[in-house]
C-alpha cells in the first residue's frame, strides 16, 4: 500500500495532467454526441469547407479525385465514428456542397480568391 501512495505522490504532475486531458477530451465527445443532428452536420459542413479550400490551394485545379480522396482519408481520421455510417456517396454529396459553398466565396472575396490562388501556383 505504501509502494502505491508513493507512486502515485511520484507521478501525481503526470496522472494530473493525464486525468486533465482524458476529461477534456470526454467532455468535448460528450458536447458533440449529446448537440443535436443538424449542429453536429454544421460542424462537418464547416470542417469540409475548410478542408476543401485547404485541398484547392495545396494542388490547384484539374486534380479532383487526388483531392476528394484526400479530403476523405482526412474526414475517415477527424471523424471515423461517422465515417463508419455515412456512404462515399453521402460523402462526395457533401464535398460537392462544400465546392459550391467554396465558389460562392471567391466570387464574393476577392482576397480569398487571391489566397487561393497565390497557393495553387506553387
Amino acid at each position: 500500500m505504501n509502494a502505491l501512495v508513493s507512486v502515485i505522490i511520484d507521478n501525481f504532475w503526470f496522472i494530473f495532467s493525464v486525468l486533465l486531458i482524458v476529461s477534456i477530451f470526454g467532455y468535448r465527445i460528450y458536447n458533440f454526441f449529446k448537440a443535436p443532428t443538424e449542429q453536429q452536420l454544421a460542424q462537418i459542413k464547416a470542417w469540409l469547407l475548410s478542408a476543401v479550400i485547404l485541398a484547392e490551394k495545396e494542388f490547384g485545379a484539374g486534380t479532383g479525385k487526388l483531392k476528394l480522396s484526400i479530403v476523405y482519408n482526412e474526414f475517415i481520421s477527424k471523424f471515423p465514428w461517422i465515417a463508419k455510417i455515412m456512404t462515399f456517396e453521402s460523402f462526395s454529396r457533401y464535398v460537392d456542397d462544400a465546392l459550391g459553398e467554396m465558389k460562392e466565396l471567391l466570387n464574393d472575396d476577392n482576397y480569398a480568391k487571391l489566397n487561393i490562388q497565390n497557393g495553387s501556383d506553387k
